[in-house]
């Protein structure tokens, strides 16, 4: 299959919500971005999802530190591709803060069409 980002990249951070109100919350969370990952290698892209790096390993540190783990792990990718709900994340959105201020190409997975697109502000946001 033809890559459709616009400009020669190499790797991508996955960026979705981890954490549920529930363990099973958390499980579909993980199992989703392990599908929108598996979508985007199918396509051609290198991609780091740090869902499947940490999935379930709750209580083995703080919270604090596997956000800000996410934060150091991007400065080393060429883009973010953020996925799901992830206006609802506080990582995913430290995540785009961080991408933004370092002028990193930033994508959004279209669920509908299986493909990462251009980021673009949600209206309710901007």
């Amino acid at each position: 299959m033809e890559k459709t980002f616009p400009v020669p990249l190499k790797i991508f951070y996955l960026a979705a919500p981890y954490r549920g109100k529930t363990i099973n919350e958390t499980r579909v969370n993980v199992r989703y971005a392990e599908s929108v990952a598996a979508k985007l290698w199918a396509q051609g892209y290198y991609v780091f999802c740090p869902h499947m790096n940490t999935a379930f390993f709750d209580g083995v540190a703080d919270d604090q530190v596997f956000l800000d783990a996410g934060i150091e792990f991007l400065k080393r990718f060429d883009a973010l591709v953020l996925a799901g709900e992830w206006m609802e994340s506080v990582g995913c959105c430290a995540e785009l803060r961080a991408a933004e201020e370092w002028h990193m190409p930033v994508y959004q997975w279209d669920d509908e069409n299986e493909q990462a697109v251009p980021f673009r502000i949600p209206k309710e946001v901007a």
